[in-house]
C-alpha cells in the first residue's frame, strides 16, 4: 500500500485541470476515484484502495438513516478520474464546488488517499489544528 505523505501547493487550471505531484502519481496509478472529503476537501483514493473503501461500505446497514445518508453523498459524488500524460487530472465540477476550489490549492497525503483543498482553507483548517495539537496528540493515543 502506498504511503502518501505531505503536503504540495498547485495552482487549478480555469478549466479545473490540476497536476498532481509526481511522487503521488508513482504511489496511485493513472485511474483514481475522488469524492468528497470531510471539511470541505477532496479526498482522491487510487482504484486499488478505493475497491478496499468500497468493500467495507457495502457493509453498512442501508436501513440506517445515517448510513444511507453517508452512502448517497459519498457515493454519488464519486467520479472516476484519470491522470493525463502531462500529470493532470480534471477535477469535476461538483467537488470543485465542494471543495470551494479557486485557484491556489494545497495537495496533502493522508496515508492511504490525498485530499485537495482550497489552500486559504487549508492554511485556516492547519493553523487551527496546530495550535490544539497537543490535546489532538492526547485524545487519539499519541504516536
Amino acid at each position: 500500500m502506498a504511503m502518501l505523505i505531505g503536503s504540495y501547493e498547485h495552482r487549478l487550471e480555469s478549466k479545473g485541470r490540476l497536476v498532481l505531484p509526481a511522487r503521488f502519481r508513482e504511489d496511485l496509478g493513472d485511474n483514481l476515484v475522488a469524492s468528497i472529503g470531510i471539511e470541505h476537501c477532496i479526498a482522491v483514493y487510487s482504484l486499488d484502495r478505493w475497491s478496499e473503501l468500497f468493500e467495507k461500505l457495502k457493509s453498512l446497514s442501508y436501513s440506517k438513516e445515517r448510513s444511507r445518508a453517508f452512502l448517497r453523498l459519498f457515493l454519488a459524488m464519486a467520479h472516476e478520474i484519470s491522470v493525463d500524460p502531462t500529470g493532470r487530472v480534471l477535477i469535476p465540477q461538483p467537488l470543485r464546488d465542494h471543495a470551494s476550489l479557486k485557484n491556489r490549492v494545497c495537495i496533502t497525503g493522508v496515508g492511504d488517499h490525498l485530499e485537495i483543498w482550497d489552500y486559504d482553507l487549508w492554511e485556516e483548517y492547519r493553523s487551527r489544528a496546530l495550535s490544539d495539537f497537543p490535546r489532538i496528540v492526547e485524545e487519539v493515543g499519541g504516536y
